[in-house]
């Protein structure tokens, strides 16, 4: 098998499908893009500028939990952008 080069600039490289998956879960952009995939799908939108502090305090929440996603998703409620979301539309 054949290594997978998935950082160019440092050089890092995987062989094969569970390394790639153990990187992305250890990599901080791995896990704010999933941050960010959580609130596209919460949230019923794409985020702007606007939601840069929602998506740091998912991303804070997730990573001082040891990678908990409940934890993430249960302190989303909490959040003004979440309170004030608008339903269709």
């Amino acid at each position: 098998a054949s290594d997978l080069n998935v950082d160019a600039p440092t050089g890092e490289s995987v062989n094969g499908g569970v390394q790639l998956s153990e990187m992305i879960g250890q990599s901080q952009k791995g896990n704010m893009c999933f941050a960010r995939q959580i609130f596209r799908h919460t949230m019923g939108r794409f985020e702007s500028s606007r939601d840069a502090c929602m998506l740091n305090e998912m991303y804070n929440k997730m990573r001082a939990s040891d990678g908990s996603i409940e934890s993430m998703i249960l302190n989303m409620p909490h959040s003004d952008s979440f309170k004030f979301k608008r339903i269709g539309g």
